[in-house]
């Protein structure tokens, strides 16, 4: 492993409080590196209700999960002669965040998803 990212919070479910209407709104977030069906909704926490009445969070009743982005590296024994070493990133999450460090040999065994390319101009998400 090349280098290792900082783990992050990522938000699942908010709970949110209305004081003028004494009610609680709760809202879903999904997004393309969940392993749930479904699409990837919006991460805007939301302001206001229905009716524009103001809306607070109420942090500790909300759902949040650990999430790390790692760069994995190939080994540069296993590189082909006169190449740099591949890499690839990798994200974790839950109980695998936090596990590993720069320099350590892994091997990744799970489950693999496409993300597609991390450069905004582009829309393709294929490999070579």
């Amino acid at each position: 492993m090349r280098s290792g990212g900082l783990v992050r919070p990522k938000v699942v479910k908010s709970v949110h409080y209305c004081p003028n209407t004494e009610q609680f709104l709760y809202k879903d977030y999904k997004d393309g590196a969940m392993m749930s069906d479904g699409i990837s909704t919006g991460s805007a926490y939301p302001q206001a209700d229905e009716s524009g009445n103001p809306l607070e969070t109420e942090f500790g009743f909300s759902t949040y999960r650990d999430s790390q982005s790692i760069s994995i590296q190939e080994m540069p024994e296993r590189a082909p002669a006169g190449q740099l070493p591949r890499s690839i990133d990798v994200l974790l999450d839950d109980d695998l965040v936090d596990k590993v460090k720069p320099g350590d040999r892994i091997q990744v065994v799970g489950v693999y998803r496409s993300l597609g390319s991390r450069d905004a101009k582009s829309t393709s998400s294929t490999f070579k």
